[in-house]
C-alpha cells in the first residue's frame, strides 16, 4: 500500500472526502478484498492511536531518566579508570555494605542494563517517529517486521472497534449486492408521444440527459389524450426519472420518484417492478428494514422473476 493509499484511507475514516470521492473509494473496497484488509488494519491503527501516544509518552519520560542517571553517575567526564570512584560514591550514597569488588561488579552490571534498556526505548521511539506523517498521523506497520505490540484496550474501546468494523463490512456488502443486482429496466414497447424523445436518451445509457427530459414533460402533455394514457405517462415519467437517477448515483432523487410511482402505478405487474427498483434503493442507501420489507412482499408475491430474485436477495443479505 503506497502514500496516496494510505491518505485517501486516512481521509475516508475522518468522512473528509466528496460524495463522489466516497462512492469510488467504496466501490474499490467492495472489489478488492486485499485492500479491504488494509484498510480494516488501519482503522485498528487510529482506534488505538491514543493507547500509542500515552505509551510513547511514558517511554520518553523513562528514557530521560535513564538519561539523567548515566549522567549522574557515569559519564561525568570520566575516564575507565577513574569510574570505580564515582561507582563507590554512588553506592556509599544509596548505603549498601557490600565488599568494593562486588559493589563495582554490581554498578557495572547494572549500568549495562541501564544502557540496553536505553538502547531499547531509543530504538522503539525511532521506529514509532518513522511511521509517523506530518500532522500526527501514522503510516500502517509492515507485518512481522515493526508491528507494535498489542495494548490493552478497554472493553468499551472493543466493542466500538467491533461495531466500526461491522458497520463498514455491511456498508460494503450491500453496495457490492446492489451494484451485482441493478441493472435498469428495458423501456416499454411502444415509446411514441410526449416521452419519446426522453425513451431515446435513456436507451441510449444518456441518463442524465434522460432525466431531464422526463422532467421537462409539462402538466399539459401529461394531461393530453385519454385518462387511461394520462395515467400511464405520469407512471412512466416518475418510474423511469427514478431509474435514470439510481444510474447516475443520485438516490435520495430516485427513491422520491420511485415512492411516486409505487402510488401511480397502473397494475400489480408495473407496481412490482417499481417495489423491486425502490428495495434497491433501500439497500444502498443503507435502510436495511425498508428494503427487507420490500423484498419479502415480492418473494410472497404472483410474479416468478421477482419472486426468485427476491428471495436470492434476501438469503445474501442475511448471510455472514
Amino acid at each position: 500500500m503506497n502514500r496516496e493509499q494510505l491518505e485517501k484511507m486516512r481521509r475516508y475514516f475522518s468522512g473528509e472526502m466528496s460524495a463522489d470521492e466516497t462512492k469510488q473509494i467504496e466501490d474499490n473496497l467492495a472489489a478488492d478484498e486485499e485492500l479491504m484488509s488494509s484498510y480494516n488494519a488501519y482503522c485498528s491503527l487510529e482506534n488505538n492511536m491514543p493507547v500509542y501516544q500515552q505509551n510513547s509518552l511514558k517511554e520518553e519520560a523513562l528514557k530521560k531518566s535513564i538519561q539523567q542517571l548515566n549522567k549522574a553517575y557515569f559519564n561525568n567526564g570520566q575516564t575507565e579508570d577513574t569510574a570505580p570512584a564515582a561507582h563507590s560514591r554512588f553506592l556509599a550514597s544509596a548505603k549498601v555494605p557490600v565488599l568494593r569488588a562486588t559493589r563495582i561488579k554490581a554498578v557495572w552490571q547494572w549500568g549495562m542494563a541501564a544502557a540496553g534498556i536505553a538502547g531499547i526505548i531509543i530504538l522503539s521511539v525511532s521506529l514509532y517517529m518513522a511511521r509517523q506523517k506530518p500532522g500526527g498521523q501514522v503510516l500502517a506497520a509492515k507485518p512481522g517486521i515493526d508491528t507494535p505490540v498489542a495494548h490493552a484496550t478497554t472493553p468499551q474501546q472493543n466493542e466500538l472497534q467491533m461495531l466500526a468494523g461491522d458497520n463498514v463490512a455491511k456498508k460494503i456488502k450491500a453496495k457490492a449486492l446492489y451494484k451485482a443486482n441493478f441493472k435498469p429496466d428495458a423501456v416499454p414497447a411502444t415509446t411514441d408521444g410526449p416521452l419519446q424523445d426522453a425513451f431515446e436518451s435513456y436507451q441510449s445509457g444518456h441518463f442524465a440527459q434522460a432525466a431531464v427530459l422526463f422532467d421537462n414533460i409539462t402538466a399539459v402533455d401529461a394531461t393530453r389524450g385519454e385518462q387511461e394514457d394520462t395515467l400511464l405517462l405520469s407512471f412512466y415519467k416518475a418510474y423511469y426519472k427514478g431509474l435514470c437517477y439510481m444510474a447516475t448515483g443520485k438516490f435520495s432523487k430516485a427513491r422520491a420518484n420511485l415512492q411516486t410511482a409505487v402510488e401511480q402505478s397502473p397494475g400489480k405487474t408495473l407496481k412490482t417492478k417499481v417495489q423491486w427498483y425502490l428495495a434497491l434503493v433501500y439497500l444502498n442507501t443503507g435502510d436495511a428494514a425498508r428494503c427487507e420489507n420490500l423484498l419479502k412482499q415480492l418473494a410472497a408475491g404472483i410474479d416468478p422473476f421477482y419472486k426468485t430474485r427476491a428471495t436470492s436477495l434476501l438469503n445474501n443479505m442475511q448471510a455472514k
